[in-house]
């Protein structure tokens, strides 16, 4: 009762890869292609929860519930990366 969902907004029937992209991620940064991506592109600032995103998809591949999962994070300073990579086991 004291949780409520907020919708992304977009139309995922509508706004889907097209077919002739759909391994372009896998292919520009060499993910397996039996892994499921997860994705955060922007700026990493702590305010957003980069880490708390990265803590997540940590605990589903450990708990091996969700062995597969690769996660993709496009920032846009190199501090970025020095900051959270130290949460990645």
């Amino acid at each position: 009762s004291r949780t409520s969902v907020c919708y992304l907004g977009v139309d995922t029937n509508r706004f889907q890869p097209v077919a002739a992209d759909a391994d372009y991620a896998y292919s520009v940064f060499s993910i397996p292609r039996n892994r499921r991506i997860v994705m955060f592109s922007g700026h990493m600032e702590p305010r957003k929860g980069v880490h708390l995103l990265i803590d997540a998809v940590v605990r589903l591949i450990e708990n091996s519930s969700h062995a597969n999962l690769h996660l993709l994070l496009v920032g846009n300073s190199a501090d970025d990366e020095a900051r959270l990579s130290a949460r990645i086991p």
